[in-house]
């Protein structure tokens, strides 16, 4: 697929991993979707955004600025936390109120998905050695499309493709150091998402971590 070439050049191009991982974003849009995220877990659990791309210059915009104020909660609704616990893609061929709900972060937020018009969602799980490091979603709005079957082969094809910009490097570096740790946890078993969804619980409910 002319899609996963173009990937594929993208890089053997650029040289930094940001730079590298922007790029797969910009290539996914608009051929794949109309809006395309990729996040990855840093060590504490929290959810870091590290590049995306849109149809429209003002959205891409207003959602860097969402991703700075808002912290993904491990507890919450948004279907990517769906897609780490489960290290399984998740689609919404239809994406209504109660979806856009789970979608937004604020009302302003929700305010503004309403106004694009969201009718699809998908994401799908970023693997390092078999473990869940990350997600990349995927948003139709403009186009009004819903993703098929095959577009879900494509999005994991080229989630593979961000496997191979670099990202695997610090956490494997982070393994070693652990002492093997990260293989030992091979597997749908996150230790950065576990101790996110521990360290939630422990700041809703007022006790301590065990």
């Amino acid at each position: 697929m002319r899609l996963l070439l173009q990937a594929g050049e993208a890089l053997g191009e650029a040289t930094a991993v940001e730079r590298r991982l922007e790029q797969i974003a910009q290539l996914a849009v608009p051929k794949l979707a109309d809006f395309c995220a990729i996040d990855l877990l840093d060590p504490d659990g929290s959810l870091r955004r590290v590049a995306l791309a849109a149809l429209d210059v003002n959205v891409e915009r207003a959602n860097w600025a969402v991703a700075s104020r808002y912290r993904r909660d491990p507890l919450g609704t948004h279907p990517v936390w769906d897609v780490l616990r489960h290290a399984k893609p998740v689609i919404w061929e239809d994406v209504g109120p109660d979806r856009l709900q789970r979608l937004a972060r604020s009302s302003e937020d929700l305010r503004r998905l309403l106004e694009r018009g969201i009718c699809a969602w998908m994401g799908v799980p970023l693997l390092v050695d078999g473990q869940v490091r990350g997600s990349m979603s995927f948003t139709n709005a403009e186009s009004q499309r819903r993703f098929a079957p095959e577009d879900v082969a494509t999005a994991e094809e080229l989630a593979g493709v961000v496997h191979q910009c670099g990202i695997a490097a610090p956490f494997r570096a982070r393994g070693r150091r652990d002492g093997g740790g990260a293989r030992r946890s091979r597997g749908r078993g996150n230790r950065a998402l576990v101790r996110a969804i521990r360290l939630a619980q422990w700041q809703r409910c007022g006790t301590h971590l065990r």
